[in-house]
């Protein structure tokens, strides 16, 4: 059953875990589902547990020339600014009613000086929404395949420490 219906179908890639390098051939499954926000292609994505670290991540993975193709220009976390001064209601209402739950967690995980990164910053909002209700000082690292210039201007204006490049080689 074709749940998206674009027509597209992209070669996925066999993923190592980022944080331990392990390539077990059946990680534990954890969550599936299709892009059906942009239905940008008919993959259904799967989400796995690694069985040495415990870390969740993507496999198999997107070819790093798919990425533009899932996270459009247009994706909200890509935006520096809204276009339309209308859609200043819907940013707040994601970042205080429905990001407030996941933010909370991550608070109660810091201390002074904690080293935050966010792996697929966009525009690094979330980190500077983090910055901003941190009672603290802390230390911010956006990573991203690359940087939109705009981006980089901004984020090294926050005194974001920016890490380009796929996270498997950095």
């Amino acid at each position: 059953m074709n749940l998206i219906g674009s027509g597209i179908e992209l070669e996925l890639v066999p993923v190592a875990c980022a944080v331990c390098g392990s390539s077990d051939p059946n990680p534990t499954p954890v969550f599936e589902g299709y892009d059906f926000e942009y239905r940008t292609c008919d993959n259904k994505f799967r989400f796995v547990a690694c069985a040495e670290c415990g870390h969740v991540y993507l496999s198999p993975g997107l070819k790093h020339q798919d990425i533009d193709r899932i996270y459009p220009k247009k994706y909200l976390p890509r935006s520096i600014t809204p276009a339309n001064p209308a859609f200043r209601p819907v940013r707040w209402l994601k970042t205080s009613v429905f990001d407030r739950g996941w933010i909370r967690t991550v608070l109660s995980s810091l201390r002074e000086r904690s080293n935050v990164l966010e792996i697929g910053s966009g525009s690094g909002s979330q980190l500077t929404y983090l910055a901003s209700i941190t009672p603290f000082p802390i230390r911010l690292h956006a990573n991203e395949l690359v940087f939109d210039p705009a981006v980089r201007a901004s984020l090294r204006a926050r005194s974001i420490e920016m890490l380009e490049g796929p996270l498997e080689r950095l």
